[in-house]
């Protein structure tokens, strides 16, 4: 414990000052103080000490709101506090071990009477300021962002390792064991470094620029054995961390054992808690997985290659079905029996039609025969004949009526002019009806009837479907084969459009109807 002079002086004139008036008391035979009374007054005391320094390492810590430990050397230990608003400030966190300097005021604690040193500050000494010295440089690299630069995932399928450690040392041979006996199939170069001592950064440094410029390795590992906090210090360079954050390659750290951290594990990729991990690492498919991985892959592209063919297949198939039943052929063979029975309704009306006009035909025919000169005239003279006959009968017999009564000469000349008038006045009416006949104009009336018979077929050849296409017309069906409607239609109906020599599909983008229909 070290005092200040004026501390040791005040001191000793208290303790003499103490012994005196203890010696007067109990030669006076005072009364007696209690306990309280007594570990006031020593509290009291040791408060009057002052400030002391002590130096030691901490052997207990219990950390609640306050810290409770107890520091020691050779010979003696002496139970510490330190209050929460003090700990706060601490730029460390105390552990066991840790070899520290205590500044505080003496102290008895008034309930159990225990002696407590009041740390009013704690500084670590000789390793606890290498350590103190880490903590910044990390607080520096993790503030610009040297710890946060991008983490790449270590390849599945390495080809090439390269291991960046010491020819000497059991960590190479640890690595090649473990990646033999796992997977014998990846390459391993060594790049030789020294791990230990003051030049070991520099020689660090020198391995991963060569294993960068040569850029032959899939992924790097960086490390060492285990060994003691100031062996493996040159794995937590300043230099050496910034150029592993900036590596080209996949870094693996493997430094120490599972307890020891160094800086470098921070800027590396991956951190591997040992060598031997870092190679199980880099070979995390082994030689038997690797087989089973490409027989399962190729199990399932034969798989997948077979489905596709049949998923393709299928789908040729359906396109060919849906080729076919689009086809103008299958649109013609659905629409055959609407046009043969157009065609049929066309043939039946037109044969009718045609049936008619020869019934009339035929009967106009038979008027002209009827009323025919030749055999009006041949009516009329067969008529005559028979009225002649008839009239020469009439007139033979009035003759032999008469003939007694008359005398034979006269009335002989009296009938023959008769006979004579009535024969120049038939013939007469006989001429003037073959004048008629020949002005009837039979001929032109059948002319007349058979222009009308072309303007029917005309107008039946007008209302043919067919042919109104070839006029530039067209006719629309939907796809239920019926004719559309403006007022059936919706946006994104599929419609059919026959026209001359072929058909065509669209879709309905829009709809617009005239005003006079809206009205």
């Amino acid at each position: 414990m070290n005092f200040s002079n004026d501390v040791i002086a005040f001191a000793d004139e208290r303790e003499k000052s103490t012994l005196n008036q203890n010696t007067q008391q109990l030669n006076s035979r005072v009364r007696a103080l209690s306990v309280s009374e007594f570990v006031t007054i020593t509290d009291n005391c040791l408060a009057n000490l002052g400030v002391a320094s002590v130096e030691g390492e901490i052997s207990e810590i219990r950390q609640y709101n306050h810290i409770y430990f107890k520091i020691k050397d050779e010979q003696s230990s002496v139970e510490c506090l330190m209050w929460q608003s003090t700990a706060a400030n601490l730029t460390f966190t105390p552990k066991v071990g840790d070899k520290v300097l205590i500044t505080g005021k003496s102290s008895l604690y008034k309930k159990t009477g225990q002696f407590k040193l009041i740390a009013h500050r704690m500084e670590q000494v000789g390793l606890g300021v290498i350590m103190e010295r880490l903590r910044l440089l990390k607080e520096k690299l993790l503030k610009e962002g040297v710890f946060n630069i991008h983490k790449r995932e270590i390849p599945q399928f390495i080809n090439t390792v390269g291991v960046i450690t010491s020819a000497e040392g059991r960590v190479l041979h640890d690595i090649q064991t473990t990646m033999e006996m796992r997977n014998d199939g990846v390459n391993i170069i060594l790049y030789n470094a020294s791990v230990q001592g003051t030049d070991a950064p520099r020689s660090l440094r020198e391995a991963l620029a060569l294993a960068n410029s040569q850029n032959l390795c899939d992924v790097l590992i960086i490390g060492r054995g285990g060994g003691s906090f100031e062996d493996l210090l040159p794995f937590s360079d300043e230099a050496l961390v910034r150029d592993i954050a900036n590596s080209r390659i996949p870094i693996i750290s493997a430094v120490g054992h599972e307890p020891d951290v160094s800086l470098s594990d921070f800027a590396a990729d991956v951190r591997a808690a040992t060598p031997t991990a870092a190679a199980t690492l880099v070979t995390s498919i082994t030689k038997a997985q690797l087989y089973s991985f490409i027989h399962d892959k190729a199990m399932k592209i034969d798989a997948l290659i077979g489905s596709i063919y049949d998923e393709k297949a299928f789908y040729l198939d359906s396109l060919i079905k849906r080729l076919n039943s689009a086809s103008p052929s299958v649109y013609i063979d659905k629409n055959r029996a609407l046009i043969e029975y157009l065609v049929k309704e066309i043939d039946h009306n037109l044969d009718a039609k045609i049936d008619s006009l020869k019934v009339k035909l035929l009967s106009l025919r038979q008027k002209l025969i009827a009323n025919e000169p030749q055999a009006y005239l041949s009516k009329k003279e067969l008529l005559l004949n028979n009225l002649v006959s008839r009239l020469q009968r009439a007139v033979d017999e009035k003759m032999a009526e008469t003939a007694n009564r008359l005398n034979y000469a006269n009335t002989l000349n009296r009938l023959a002019n008769a006979l004579s008038d009535c024969i120049n006045s038939k013939a007469v009416r006989l001429h003037n009806c073959v004048l008629r006949l020949q002005k009837s104009d039979i001929e032109n009336q059948f002319i007349s009837l058979a222009k009308v018979f072309d303007s029917q077929c005309a107008k039946l050849e007008a209302l043919n479907p067919v042919a109104i296409l070839k006029r530039g017309y067209s006719i629309t069906f939907d796809n239920d084969k019926k004719a559309v409607s403006i007022d059936n239609l919706k946006i994104g109906d599929e419609v059919t459009t026959l026209v001359d020599k072929g058909r065509f599909v669209s879709k309905v983008i829009s709809i617009s109807k005239d005003k006079q229909n809206e009205a």
